[in-house]
């Protein structure tokens, strides 16, 4: 249809021509959006001036989530017609006075999306500018048109009631990423709902004198996560691990969103550069949170007891570096990894490069589950050959556990491997790995049943090519205990069912620990658990002391549960508690398994 002559054709928000912003350290500016004032049918109008924080300047900063990109609305920017996302229209909408001008910050308008220098500067500041704002304005959005918060026309704190009491508290905006950070920072907040608005702590209050399906909702944990934003809970890998579940388009915005605001951030220590491949953001976080931690324990170069309680750190390295490539994408992180070459190189000039703290290793604490002593059979052989299951169920027999718990937990696991599907089975494969460690107690006792495995700091890390001639990589110690591979008999009934050579096999510790390893698994590899997470780790001894992770595997639960896969083991915590976790195991006392970052971004993948 042909636009009439008199009627500007609108532009996208980022055809728009910015005035570059000055992007100095000392007095940076930014944009603010002048929202002129008019009656609620009239166009929206704004302007935008360029302001620096020692101009003290007076605003307001808008929360909001933006929307869908499909349904667009025209405003006048500088006189010149753009489109906006309906819901920031809105909030422009509702938002404006009929008589003076509203002063905005809102990061749709007020930061050139398509400029990358730009964006990583103002990204920088975001937290900064929304502390600085007199008030943040909490935009919910419109309620649903059957819903009618103020039937009195009562607009300001109006009562809350069933349907838009559940509404207020479970919206989108709850889900959305990065109000953690603005509402985190700022000093003073007033939530909007159309043309309802409350301020912070009234709204709150009728939330939490509501419903319990309201108290348990997003709002109200948002809420609580702001009560403490002066601890802990507001260090980086806190942030992540809390907000798990809130929602952005950018994957690199699940750390970047909360930089602004982390504690252990604040020293300028993480940059920000969504330039970054994702797998050199995935090794920027694993490397601060290591040397962040650390610094608050005191270096890893002190020598650690033998006894005692082992560092955070280790602890939970596995479960976060899983966590983390969850929230950044795994498939994507791999792709990273495909495109240059396989095994990327560290950066050299990287922000960690001088610190005194080892960034070139990780250490994560794992719980020594036994070392394999039954290979049985294969995972093709299971779903394919009866007579395989029946041989494998005999094994079970001359155990010296209560055989009936171990029958029970192998039933359970045998309905886990009928119901596997393709992402499960790929967790379990072999890794050959450029990185081992020596372990400074001698290789038969790391790792030995009759103990945890603890060992003091290695003797020796890094890769192959570190070691020298010490190292007999290709000879395995041979201190293990009896074993026994399980072959399909001859009387099998149909030979002509070859196992597969990749197929994960089927195994079965000195400890009864039951589980699925790789197919090139030996005897005698020792079988370790992480806290909070199904990862498994194949660790295999060699020679004078040399210790190396050669795969990844998953172990049974020891009670079958519908719908879950593999165990997923706790902390065992002695406070008398009621335990909820199918294993609990004891990782104060558990064993130091070092890696590389390609070694643990593979096994926690």
């Amino acid at each position: 249809m042909a636009v009439p002559p008199h009627i500007e054709p609108a532009k996208s928000i980022t055809a728009f021509k910015y005035e570059p912003l000055d992007h100095s350290a000392l007095r940076p500016s930014i944009r603010l959006v002048i929202l002129e004032p008019g009656i609620r049918e009239s166009s929206i109008r704004i302007g935008l001036v360029h302001k620096s924080f020692g101009d003290r300047p007076i605003y307001e900063a808008l929360s909001y989530t933006w929307g869908s990109p499909d349904v667009l609305k025209i405003i006048q920017l500088n006189g010149i017609n753009v489109n906006v996302r309906e819901n920031l229209w809105s909030a422009l909408v509702h938002l404006r006075d009929p008589v003076v001008q509203r002063v905005l910050w809102i990061d749709a308008i007020s930061i050139n999306q398509d400029d990358n220098e730009e964006r990583n500067n103002q990204v920088r500041l975001m937290a900064y500018i929304y502390s600085r704002a007199e008030t943040v304005l909490v935009w919910l959005g419109l309620p649903p048109l059957h819903l009618d918060i103020s039937p009195n026309g009562d607009f300001e704190n109006p009562s809350l009631r069933g349907n838009e009491l559940s509404f207020v508290s479970s919206c989108a905006y709850w889900k959305r990423l990065w109000i953690v950070q603005e509402i985190g920072a700022a000093t003073k907040l007033m939530v909007y709902c159309g043309q309802n608005y409350w301020g912070w702590d009234s709204f709150f209050e009728q939330i939490k004198n509501g419903s319990a399906d309201h108290t348990t909702g997003p709002a109200l944990k948002l809420a609580k996560q702001r009560e403490g934003r002066h601890g802990d809970s507001f260090l980086l890998a806190n942030l992540l691990e809390v907000c798990q579940d809130s929602l952005c388009d950018e994957p690199r915005d699940h750390v970047y969103g909360f930089v602004g605001i982390a504690h252990d951030c604040q020293d300028d220590s993480f940059p920000i550069d969504y330039s970054k491949s994702l797998f050199e953001l995935y090794q920027d976080v694993m490397i601060f949170r290591h040397r962040s931690l650390v610094e608050n324990e005191g270096s890893l170069k002190k020598p650690k007891k033998k006894r005692g309680p082992r560092p955070v750190h280790g602890i939970e390295t596995v479960h976060f570096s899983q966590l983390l490539q969850r929230l950044l994408g795994v498939s994507d992180i791999q792709k990273d990894i495909s495109r240059i070459g396989g095994r990327p190189t560290l950066d050299k000039d990287s922000m960690f490069e001088k610190s005194d703290i080892p960034t070139s290793f990780f250490e994560a604490i794992g719980a020594l589950r036994g070392s394999i002593s039954i290979l049985g059979p294969s995972y093709g052989d299971i779903l394919a050959i009866p007579r395989a299951t029946k041989e494998w169920a005999l094994k079970l027999r001359g155990r010296s556990t209560d055989v009936a718990i171990l029958r029970e937990q192998n039933e359970g696991f045998m309905r886990v491997i009928l119901k596997l599907e393709q992402p499960n089975i790929a967790k379990i494969f072999s890794y050959n790995s450029q990185f081992m460690w020596k372990a400074s107690s001698p290789s038969s006792s790391f790792g030995s049943s009759g103990g945890f495995g603890m060992v003091t700091e290695p003797q020796e890390v890094g890769p192959f090519s570190s070691f020298g001639s010490n190292a007999n990589f290709g000879k395995i110690t041979d201190d293990f205990p009896s074993q026994e591979i399980i072959k399909l008999s001859a009387n099998t009934e149909d030979q002509s069912v070859q196992p597969v050579s990749t197929d994960p096999l089927l195994f079965l510790t000195d400890t009864d620990a039951i589980g699925l390893a790789p197919h090139d698994a030996k005897m005698g590899d020792l079988v370790y658990q992480f806290c909070d997470s199904d990862v498994v780790a194949i660790v295999r001894k060699y020679e004078n002391s040399y210790v190396k992770i050669v795969g990844s595997a998953r172990m049974a639960r020891k009670q079958y549960k519908e719908g879950a896969k593999f165990d997923v083991p706790l902390k065992k915590v002695y406070d008398g508690g009621t335990e909820t976790a199918d294993t609990y195991l004891d990782f104060d006392r558990g064993t130091s398994i070092y890696m590389d970052i390609y070694t643990l971004q593979a096994l926690t993948q």
